[in-house]
């Protein structure tokens, strides 16, 4: 393929990958990689950029888009390493081992080309119309095909001043069309299995540039005050909040729950404590995002430490009140304490929880109940798991509606992760230190004074 562009480079390819691929390697290393896996993330990402010139090497317009292409990508690079899970950092001060490197992870989710070049296209020739000859002739040899400034001032007979100023102009007008253009486009569809259809139905608007209210932005507050009651709880009571990820789609972690650790949940990008499970795991999410499509699983949240009585024993107990916490968290669509729904499948005689008397106080050989019984807690610990569906964006033509309700279809385009389940378990683990500090502070109110 290399060869083929060398033997036919009208745009200036080559010379395009070499400075792409330096800057692939300098921003790799800037994010804390070796040398060795900088040179391997540079050129694993160039041979993607290669594949992505060579179905247009024989358009006649893909030279003029060279530099944006390079600016598209050195945009997205940079986005996606400030996107890395730093905002995700656990703010309540437990130290978290330093992330392994993933280049698919780090690199995988900023080819936007295609969608960008058709916006670029169509702006491009509404701008066109809108803008002086001239100027849109000074900013095209200038900007578009990178012609020098002696060059375009002695081909044009203009001043370099007139140059400088057509692309500060011709660039905002660009920019702003594109802007408007992209929005107009974003506005008229319908997120299918999204919360847009519903707003809109319920309120008469929609906040289709990011979900608004039902985006997972809004649990940034929910993740501090967590943080808060982590820290209260295990000062105060010596009860250890915790959550990982248990399951991604048919691939099953195995998870001692009284021996699992944050450091063992922090020791890889998938934030599962079981090594093997977890390389499965991101294998199959890395093939899923190449396939244009996203996955589900199951986040376990654990809570160890608890003292006897926390919990009310009808409208709110504690099982309840966490059921409510995680089924408010978006793209949450089951909740299960204890042996759940398996439960189904034991008699009676095999479900309970038999007790034994240990150094004066009542303890269970098992734990099916889930560390409550009757909406409250029992002393032991408190594990249930939380069903996170697979993200409703994905990159295949689906049906929807538009705005004026005429059926079509939508393509998902940007930046969307294959599998939330990562960056969920923070969530859940902010709303059980929630839910326990609650029910903590009305325990202490009640049974305490």
């Amino acid at each position: 393929m290399l060869t083929r562009l060398r033997e036919n480079d009208d745009a200036g390819w080559e010379q395009f990958i070499e400075k792409y691929s330096r800057m692939i390697f300098a921003t790799a290393l800037q994010s804390g990689l070796q040398e060795g896996e900088a040179e391997d993330a540079a050129q694993q990402v160039s041979l993607q950029v290669l594949k992505y010139i060579s179905r247009f090497e024989h358009d006649a317009q893909t030279r003029q888009f060279k530099p944006w292409l390079l600016r598209i990508v050195r945009s997205c690079v940079t986005n996606e390493l400030r996107r890395r899970d730093k905002a995700l950092v656990r703010l309540s001060g437990d130290e978290v081992p330093e992330e392994p490197s993933d280049m698919n992870a780090l690199f995988g989710n900023i080819w936007e080309m295609e969608w960008a070049r058709n916006l670029l296209t169509m702006t491009l020739e509404e701008v066109r119309g809108e803008v002086a000859p001239l100027q849109y002739q000074l900013y095209d040899l200038y900007v578009l095909q990178e012609k020098p400034v002696r060059e375009v001032v002695r081909k044009l007979k203009v001043s370099a001043a007139s140059v400088y100023m057509a692309k500060y102009r011709v660039g905002n007008r660009i920019t702003s069309t594109a802007r408007r253009l992209e929005k107009q486009e974003n506005a008229r569809f319908v997120r299918l299995s999204a919360a847009n259809g519903t707003y809109q139905q319920k309120f008469g608007f929609r906040n289709w540039q990011g979900g608004g209210r039902s985006s997972a932005r809004e649990t940034v507050g929910r993740v501090a005050a967590g943080a808060v009651a982590k820290k209260l709880l295990k000062q105060r009571y010596g009860v250890e909040v915790l959550a990982c990820v248990r399951q991604v789609k048919k691939i099953v972690a195995d998870i001692n729950l009284d021996k699992v650790r944050l450091r063992d949940v922090e020791a890889n990008i998938v934030r599962c404590p079981d090594p093997t499970a977890a390389e499965k795991m991101i294998r199959l999410i890395e093939r899923t995002r190449k396939a244009g499509d996203t996955v589900g699983g199951i986040i376990e949240g654990i809570a160890r430490g608890l003292p006897v009585g926390w919990g009310e024993p009808v409208f709110d107990r504690l099982e309840a009140d966490l059921a409510k916490a995680m089924l408010s968290l978006p793209a949450s669509k089951g909740f299960e304490i204890g042996s759940g729904f398996g439960g189904i499948t034991q008699t009676g005689r095999e479900h309970n929880d038999p007790m034994r008397s240990r150094r004066g106080k009542v303890r269970t050989t098992k734990n099916d109940s889930g560390g409550v019984q009757g909406g409250i807690s029992n002393g032991e610990t408190v594990h249930f798991r939380v069903v996170f569906k697979p993200v409703a964006t994905v990159m295949h033509e689906q049906a929807t509606v538009d705005e004026q309700v005429k059926n079509t279809t939508l393509k998902g385009r940007g930046r969307h992760d294959p599998c939330v389940l990562p960056r969920a378990v923070p969530m859940v683990e902010a709303m059980t230190a929630l839910v326990l500090a609650d029910h903590a502070l009305r325990h202490r109110a009640q049974n305490e004074w």
